[in-house]
């Protein structure tokens, strides 16, 4: 099943979707890190971000995602294939929220597992729900290595230290003008 989804802004360094009618998706990005702002519509009680380390254009092999705190995962998964020739590199994952959910588990195929903060296989990854009744916008900035979760963890630090939005969005598109 589709979510849809109507782009309502799309240039580099700036991407902004609704998506399914009523959650407001922003992205930004650095050269190895990335944010999005989401924001539910007036008179939502809650919104869960899924976080999928086995989902892939292709069939990934190998993926691995873990809650390593309350408001933080990791997660590492091989590139898959492509055009049917496997590839042999891995994607190194970590991800940061700036607030806390009310419920975190993962999934593994069409099993879900609330309270869960190991997954791994195929089509598996990590859910976090928020309460979002005060209209807040829920906040994650997330950063990639292809050498370990280390490298992803000095990536965020040296080009996401914060949760500014505004500013990252900003920087972005500056960069991508110049």
């Amino acid at each position: 099943v589709s979510p849809g989804y109507q782009i309502q802004r799309a240039i580099a360094g700036d991407y902004r979707t609704t998506v399914a009618g009523s959650i407001d998706a922003e992205l930004t990005v650095t050269g190895r890190t990335g944010m999005a702002r989401y924001s539910a519509a007036p008179g939502s009680s809650r919104m869960t971000v899924i976080i999928g380390s086995g989902i892939n254009a292709t069939t990934s092999t190998e993926s691995n995602v873990r809650i390593t705190g309350p408001t933080s995962l990791e997660a590492v998964a091989d590139g898959g294939s492509f055009c049917g020739v496997p590839t042999n590199y891995k994607v190194y994952l970590v991800a940061q929220f700036d607030a806390r959910p009310t419920e975190t588990g993962m999934w593994e195929g069409d099993r879900l597992r609330r309270a869960a903060t190991t997954g791994s296989g195929p089509n598996s990854g990590a859910f976090f729900t928020f309460d979002v009744t005060d209209n807040t916008p829920v906040q994650y900035k997330f950063a990639i290595s292809y050498v370990s979760i280390a490298n992803a963890q000095r990536n965020l630090a040296a080009e996401n230290p914060g949760l500014d939005f505004e500013k990252m969005r900003e920087e972005s598109v500056a960069a991508w003008k110049s």
